[in-house]
């Protein structure tokens, strides 16, 4: 039985190493991926057309970063630094 416990021991170690670091992402880049959305969101209401699609499919890119976040999934902070700044400089 000890043969056993071993194993599933470090197992839940690492699956639980993982989770936390997947949680290890600060809550305010969180709350800056939600306010380049809603600031997206302000100004593709402002416009229309392919400039207003354009506009739509960063948000939603941001809206899948915030949900896999919020799942808890492991995510490079370069990538939402990626995401940050390409929402920042979207001027379609």
């Amino acid at each position: 039985m000890r043969s056993f416990t071993i194993p599933v021991v470090c197992l839940v170690l690492l699956v639980g190493g993982v989770r936390l670091h997947a949680l290890d992402v600060p809550s305010s880049r969180i709350g800056d991926l939600r306010a380049a959305k809603e600031q997206l969101w302000g100004r593709a209401i402002q416009t229309k057309g392919l400039r207003r699609a354009l506009l739509l499919m960063e948000r939603q890119r941001l809206s899948a970063m915030i949900h896999r976040l919020e799942r808890g999934e492991a995510v490079d902070p370069g990538e939402i630094d990626r995401l940050l700044a390409e929402a920042h400089r979207a001027n379609f």
